[in-house]
């Protein structure tokens, strides 16, 4: 990913005037293999290390070059300065465009706003302007950004990156890296097939942006290049991350970034057996995620009344779950990792009920490792999961993150058409089973029961909508409150367990306020055998 330059001097510049780190070869020593590395410092503008060993001193000795050549002020090769300006005022940084050759085609200028806000003009050269600028770009060739880099990266098998906005390509090339954007970033219609064709047969690592819009424009990027024989992955920045450059600026690495989607993370083609070879194979037990509960693959519906705290009881399991704590009888096992994608709640409603739960699992001396549990904040996105975006961003989540179990839901808030319908919830459980297969993944689904019918003696607890619902779950239970006694749930099936040797508890009741009771506590009796009543 680094690339090798010519001389010191060479270095020494990229690493000052375009913040990129380099190789070169060291001239304080007999070099064949561009053994010394400069780059952009922290402390000082320019940082030195000769794999074989030479001193700073040595190396600028032998290289004839003086100390000031280090210190003299650095420069920002997209900063505008003070008199660029723009029909919204100055702007802060101007972006070239130029053919493959280096000749200017048009510029994107970056316009800063009140509050933190920018804005983006586009202008091409046009000596009959007022200025010499029009404020358009009819007529132009549209661009790949710093294309003549495309080029060498091209000749030299490079990987380059594809991220949204130039920003963000300054970003990866003061880290040494190729990289480069579509004028106006991602969005419909805005990469074009030239682009394709600029970047045909190449290794590409495409970084969208971390929303809706980016990760769509992503996918799209994505399908495009694969046609045109391109090694394509896609990496997205850090939880909380918007972009690549905020990624790099929060400390991550090339290393930490998520990648949502690896090379060969195309289905395979399933072909199938003849009967006689199928019989032969020998039986597999069950690879259990949770001993005696969920093994690999399971999907387990989880319904109830709203309001009765049954997304408490999601994330009591996943908590558990990830740390290493059976979640029906309290006893270890071994911690598994998790992904817990909350649809409905924002983040303050549910913080102490996190912050409850994770005191809880330390108290009984398992506490959740770093990185066991991943929370996805998902209650504002709209994903659809029977759209081909909500499809993809799940199997997305699960190549990122591998866990050994994904909780999900609730699942109304998570489609944007009714439940009711046979093939909505046909096009959930596709995604769902395309996605447990990456990694063995199990699935655990919150779901609403519906509410009483004109002719029903009372509520019932199975899932609201289509009667896929009681046919693709391997598991499906409902929390039923027992009039009688309050704070009390039947866990009541839904539907008959697929596997029969599994284990699930009788009954739920709400946990003992101020005590060592998780929030829910599982129960094999009844309140009236454990009372006496």
């Amino acid at each position: 990913m680094t690339r090798e330059v010519a001389t010191v001097a060479d270095a020494i510049d990229m690493a000052k005037n375009h913040h990129t780190a380099c190789t070169t070869k060291c001239p304080a020593h007999s070099d064949d293999t561009a053994s010394l590395s400069v780059g952009p410092g922290e402390d000082q503008p320019v940082i030195f290390k000769c794999h074989a060993g030479c001193t700073f001193e040595e190396i600028m000795a032998a290289a004839d070059i003086g100390f000031d050549a280090i210190m003299a002020e650095q420069r920002d090769e997209t900063a505008a300065g003070d008199n660029v300006w723009t029909p919204a005022g100055n702007a802060s940084h101007r972006y070239v465009y130029t053919d493959e050759n280096g000749r200017p085609l048009f510029e994107v200028l970056r316009v800063p706003k009140p509050g933190g806000k920018k804005t983006f003009f586009q202008r091409r050269p046009d000596p009959t302007a007022p200025r010499g600028w029009a404020w358009n770009l009819e007529g132009v060739e549209r661009v790949l950004y710093r294309l003549p880099e495309i080029v060498r990266a091209k000749a030299e098998g490079a990987t380059i990156f594809v991220v949204e906005g130039e920003k963000d390509v300054e970003t990866l090339r003061r880290h040494g890296a190729y990289a480069t954007t579509a004028p106006m970033g991602g969005g419909t219609g805005k990469w074009l097939p030239s682009f394709t064709a600029a970047l045909a047969g190449m290794k590409v690592i495409i970084i969208p942006d971390a929303d809706a819009t980016g990760r769509a424009h992503g996918r799209y990027v994505r399908e495009e290049l694969l046609k045109a024989g391109c090694s394509v992955s896609v990496k997205e920045p850090r939880l909380g991350c918007k972009d690549i450059t905020d990624h790099i600026n929060a400390g991550g690495t090339f290393d930490d970034l998520l990648e949502v989607r690896p090379e060969d993370s195309d289905p395979k083609i399933s072909y199938g057996l003849d009967v006689l070879e199928v019989v032969k194979r020998i039986f597999r037990p069950a690879t259990y995620i949770v001993p005696g509960v969920l093994a690999e693959g399971d999907r387990f519906l989880l319904t109830g009344f709203e309001g009765h705290g049954k997304s408490t009881l999601m994330r009591e399991m996943a908590i558990c779950i990830a740390a290493g704590i059976h979640p029906w009888n309290f006893a270890s096992m071994d911690p598994q990792k998790v992904l817990f994608a909350d649809g409905e709640n924002h983040p303050d409603q549910v913080l102490d009920s996190w912050q409850e739960l994770v005191g809880k699992a330390a108290e009984m001396g398992r506490p959740v490792e770093p990185g066991m549990l991943t929370v996805l904040e998902e209650w504002d996105s709209e994903i659809d999961l029977t759209s081909e975006d909500g499809r993809q961003w799940m199997i997305e989540r699960v190549h990122a993150y591998r866990p050994r179990v994904f909780f999900l839901g609730p699942l109304y808030n998570m489609s944007n058409r009714d439940l009711k319908d046979d093939e909505t919830v046909r096009k959930i459980k596709s995604a769902i089973s395309e996605a447990r297969a990456i990694c063995g993944t199990a699935f655990v689904l919150e779901h609403h029961a519906p509410h009483k019918g004109p002719g029903d003696k009372e509520r019932s607890v199975r899932p609201y909508g289509s009667s896929t619902f009681l046919k693709f779950p391997e598991f499906a239970f409902g929390l039923k409150p027992i009039k009688e006694h309050p704070g009390w749930y039947e866990f009541e099936p839904t539907r008959m367990p697929r596997v029969r040797k599994r284990h699930f508890p009788a009954y739920f009741r709400w946990g003992v306020e101020d005590s060592m009771e998780m929030p829910w506590m599982p129960e094999e009796i009844g309140p009236e055998e454990m009372t006496g009543q």
